[in-house]
C-alpha cells in the first residue's frame, strides 16, 4: 500500500470531503446544525442501548450491570444481545478521548472518511470516477442518516467496503498480500460481529482459484480463516449475548425442510408488501428490500455477460445472504443488514461498469428510495430538545445523588418497560446495566425479581402497583425511578 501520487491527490481530497458533504446536505435538508444534533433526543432506541452500554466500557471495562431482556444476561460479561466485536472500537477510542453524545458520531465520519480515502488509494481512480463514486454515496442518504447516529452501522459499512476494497486490489495483484491481509481482517471483524457475513468468504476463494487453476493451499487457508471467524461469532453469540423475549434468530428452521421453504415464501411476500410501499415512498425497509433486489439482478446480470467464477461468487454471496436474512431473522428486522453490501457494490459500479446508463438509474433509484421516502422514523435528524435535555440533566443529579454503584451485578442493574420513555434513561449513571422487561414480566415475577431499580413511565398502567411496594427515589421528566429493595 503505497501513498498516492501527486495526480491522485485531488482524488483523495474528494474521497475525504465526501462525508462532509453529505453531513452538511443532510443537515440542510431537515434545517439542523451539527451542535443541534443530539442522541438523547431521537427516536431510535437502539442508540441508547449501544450508547449506555459503550459508555459503560469506557468508564468500567465493562458494564457494572447486566444488559438484557426479561433480567436475562449473558454467560460471560454483561452486555445485551449484540457483539463485542462492534462496541470495543467505539470503547477504545471513546477511553482515549472521552465519552459524550457527539463522540459515536464522530467517530462514524472519521470511519468513513478512512473507508473512502482508503478506496481512493487503494483502487486508484480517476478524478471522474471518483467523482461519480461520491455521488452515489450522496445519493444513499439512509447510509448517511446512520452516520450522524449512536449506532454502528457506520463500522459495518466500512468494514465491508474495506473488505471489497481488499479483495479488488488482491485480485488485480495476486503477489501483493497486504490486500489479502486487510481483507481477511475486515472480513474476520464482520463475520464477528454479524455472522452472516462469512458467506462472503467465497469472493477470495473463487478469485485464488481462478488465479492458480485448482485448490491449493491459499484456497485451503482461506476456508480456515473462514471457519475459524464463524466458530468465533458463535461463540461470542452462545457465551456473550443475552437472550432476547423470544429467540432472536430462527435455527430451528434450519433442520426443518418444509419450515425453511414455508418461512421463506412467506418473508418473500412481505418483502414485495414492503417494495410496494417503497414505491409510494412510505417505507425505508422496503427501500432496502427493492435496492438488493435489483442488485441481485444486476449480478445475475453480469453473470451472463462474463462468464467469471469471480462473478458467480459474488452472486452466490448475494443470494446467500438473502437466504440467512429470511431464514434467520423476521422480513421486517432482516432488511436493514443489506444496507453495507448495497452501498458498496454501488461505490464499484463507476470503476467496473461500462454502460453509464446502468450508473445513472442507480443514483437515480438511489435518490428516489432514500431521500425522497417520508418514513421519517428512519429519515428525520432531530434536533436538540431543550426541555428534554433538561430533564436529563435534572435526572442526572438527582440519581448520581441515589444510586451508586455496588459489588453486586444485580444491584447495579435497572429495569424498564416497554412504556417507559427510553431517552429519559440516558441520565441513569454510568455503569448500571439496564434490563428491558415487558410490563406482566415484572408484575408476575416481582417477588423473585433479581435488579434492585425499575424506571417507569409516570402514570403507567404499573405505577401504582409500583408506588405500593417500592421505594420511589427520584421523579425527572416523564419517568419515576423506584428501588426494588
Amino acid at each position: 500500500m503505497e501513498f498516492p501520487q501527486k495526480k491522485y491527490i485531488p482524488v483523495l481530497l474528494i474521497a475525504l470531503l465526501t462525508p462532509l458533504v453529505g453531513l452538511y446536505i443532510y443537515m440542510m435538508v431537515w434545517g439542523v446544525g451539527f451542535n443541534e444534533i443530539s442522541v438523547p433526543c431521537t427516536d431510535w432506541n437502539d442508540e441508547f442501548y449501544y450508547y449506555k452500554m459503550i459508555q459503560g466500557m469506557v468508564d468500567y471495562g465493562i458494564p457494572q450491570g447486566y444488559f438484557g431482556y426479561n433480567e436475562s444476561h449473558a454467560i460471560i460479561g454483561n452486555l445485551g444481545g449484540w457483539s463485542v466485536a462492534m462496541l470495543l472500537p467505539y470503547a477504545f477510542i471513546g477511553r482515549i478521548f472521552g465519552w459524550n453524545y457527539m463522540t459515536p458520531i464522530i467517530i462514524n465520519i472519521v470511519l468513513w472518511m478512512f473507508g473512502l480515502g482508503l478506496f481512493a488509494i487503494g483502487l486508484k481512480p480517476t478524478v471522474k470516477q471518483m467523482l461519480i463514486v461520491s455521488a452515489v454515496w450522496l445519493s444513499f442518504a439512509i447510509n448517511i442518516r446512520y452516520m450522524l447516529s449512536a449506532t454502528p452501522e457506520a463500522l459495518v459499512n466500512v468494514l465491508f467496503l474495506i473488505y471489497a476494497i481488499g479483495c479488488i486490489s488482491f485480485i488485480r495483484n495476486q503477489n501483493n498480500k497486504t490486500w489479502l491481509i486487510l481483507a481477511d481482517f475486515s472480513l474476520v471483524w464482520l463475520t464477528l460481529i454479524r455472522g452472516y457475513y462469512v458467506i462472503f468468504a467465497v469472493i477470495l476463494m473463487a478469485a485464488i482459484y481462478k488465479e492458480n487453476k485448482k485448490i491449493d493451499v491459499n484456497f485451503w487457508s482461506q476456508l480456515i480463516v473462514a471457519l475459524v471467524a464463524a466458530i468465533g461469532f458463535v461463540c461470542i453469540a452462545h457465551f456473550m449475548f443475552a437472550a432476547y423475549f423470544t429467540p432472536d434468530i430462527a435455527i430451528d428452521t434450519l433442520i426443518n425442510p418444509k419450515a425453511l421453504v414455508k418461512k421463506n415464501l412467506i418473508c418473500l411476500i412481505e418483502s414485495l408488501k414492503y417494495i410496494k410501499q417503497c414505491i409510494l415512498m412510505q417505507s425505508m425497509k422496503g427501500s432496502w428490500y427493492l435496492l438488493y433486489f435489483l442488485s441481485i439482478i444486476y449480478l445475475i446480470y453480469r453473470c451472463v455477460i462474463n462468464k467469471d467464477i469471480v462473478n458467480y461468487s459474488l452472486l452466490l454471496a448475494w443470494l446467500g445472504l438473502l437466504f440467512a436474512m429470511w431464514t434467520l431473522y423476521r422480513p421486517e428486522e432482516g432488511c436493514r443488514h443489506f444496507m453495507a453490501a448495497i452501498l458498496v457494490l454501488a461505490m464499484f459500479l463507476p470503476l467496473y461498469e461500462n454502460k453509464k446508463i446502468i450508473i445513472g438509474i442507480c443514483v437515480v433509484v438511489f435518490l428516489y428510495t432514500t431521500w425522497l421516502c417520508k418514513e421519517e422514523f428512519y429519515m428525520r435528524l432531530i434536533p436538540e430538545d431543550a426541555n428534554q435535555i433538561a430533564a436529563l440533566e435534572d435526572g442526572q443529579t438527582k440519581l448520581d445523588e441515589v444510586m451508586k454503584l455496588g459489588d453486586n451485578e444485580w444491584d447495579n442493574t435497572v429495569i424498564f418497560t416497554r412504556i417507559t420513555y427510553f431517552n429519559d434513561l440516558y441520565a441513569i449513571p454510568s455503569g448500571f446495566g439496564i434490563n428491558c422487561c415487558i410490563d406482566d414480566y415484572v408484575r408476575e415475577h416481582f417477588d423473585e425479581l433479581n435488579s434492585k431499580y425499575i424506571a417507569y413511565r409516570a402514570g403507567g398502567d404499573l405505577d401504582d402497583f409500583l408506588a405500593e411496594r417500592c421505594e420511589l427515589v427520584a421523579t425527572y421528566g416523564t419517568t419515576n425511578m423506584y428501588k426494588i429493595r
